[in-house]
């Protein structure tokens, strides 16, 4: 009898164990987020230029639950936080993009830059919306012309 409770105990700690590791990743599978595309069109410029763009996060669910998410967004053409950098041909114009403050670079979290994130109960579909401001600092060289960069916003749901 001693050995079938042991045996038993063991299996509950087993199964605790395994249900531990796998709850976060449970809580994803009664909701949903999605990311509203958005391009970033600084128009025509002038000096210094800075510009207020809306981005929009999306989460549906099927029953209430917690919602977790984290939006990051990548360096683009620059490799470089520190300054993004948009290209025509071989010539460049830096820019930048803050967080809704205005006062802290968008990034990955990492080298001082900030992330777009939230936590909450969902009960039913909700929308996010963030102001984030891209600014163009006065490069009077710069010659005319479309000057274009590619950033990835990665939407992560935990």
């Amino acid at each position: 009898m001693q050995k079938i409770v042991k045996i038993i105990l063991k299996l509950i700690i087993v199964f605790i164990y395994i249900i531990s590791s796998i709850t976060p990743s449970l809580a994803t599978i009664f909701y949903s987020c999605s990311i509203s595309p958005q391009t970033i069109n600084f128009g025509s410029i002038n000096n210094t230029t800075v510009r207020a763009f809306n981005i929009s996060v999306t989460c549906t669910t099927i029953i209430p639950s917690t919602v977790n998410y984290t939006l990051t967004f990548s360096t683009g053409l620059s490799n470089n936080y520190a300054l993004r950098t948009m290209m025509l041909n071989t010539n460049n114009l830096n820019y930048q993009l803050f967080d809704p403050t205005g006062q802290v670079i968008l990034g990955n979290g990492t080298s001082g830059t900030s992330t777009l994130s939230k936590s909450y109960f969902l009960s039913s579909n909700q929308t996010d919306s963030y102001i984030i401001y891209g600014v163009i600092i006065n490069q009077p060289l710069a010659p005319r012309g479309t000057y274009t960069d590619t950033l990835t916003a990665t939407l992560n749901c935990y």
